[in-house]
């Protein structure tokens, strides 16, 4: 017991080779964190931006009429050539309202829907059309935007020409 009380100051007491050892511990301690924060800074520099871009939106499409809806194809910015397809519901025609898929030629898609009222004139429908971007795949999975959609449709043989125009975020 005497020889523990004896040694208790001693231990209890720094000693330079304790302030060393601690000393040490600290500034490992130290280069360890800011290892950590700059592997952190790194790593969130790679991840993929989620800030959408917002661009015009602008093309034209001819199309005709098939049993559901419509279909087409077109050229626009900023999708290049792309096909149209929208499942119509007419039972409130002259009111009209689709569910659309605008589709890339790389197969990315855009969905929307849309409203418009139809005025008919002999031969001639022309509606246009407010379009909510809905959604998509690959590019657009995440998109957004409004469009206008001018159609010309002719009664007589179900064909149709229309142009677009608005903006896209993806």
């Amino acid at each position: 017991m005497i020889q523990l009380l004896t040694k208790l100051p001693s231990a209890l007491s720094p000693s330079p080779l304790n302030h060393s050892i601690s000393k040490r511990r600290l500034i490992s301690n130290s280069r360890f964190v800011l290892l950590l924060a700059g592997l952190a800074l790194i790593l969130n520099s790679c991840q993929k931006d989620n800030h959408k871009k917002t661009v015009p939106f602008k093309g034209q499409f001819t199309a005709s009429s098939t049993k559901d809806g419509t279909a087409g194809t077109g050229e626009g910015t900023p999708i290049g050539k792309f096909t149209y397809s929208s499942q119509d519901n007419l039972e409130k025609f002259p009111y009209i309202t689709c569910t659309t898929i605008i589709k890339a030629a790389n197969g990315d898609q855009i969905f929307g829907t849309q409203t418009g009222l139809a005025q008919v004139s002999n031969d001639l429908a022309i509606v246009d059309f407010d379009n909510t971007i809905t959604g998509g795949t690959g590019t657009f999975a995440k998109a957004t935007g409004k469009l206008k959609i001018h159609t010309s449709v002719n009664t007589a043989n179900g064909t149709s020409s229309a142009t677009i125009e608005g903006t896209i975020s993806y």
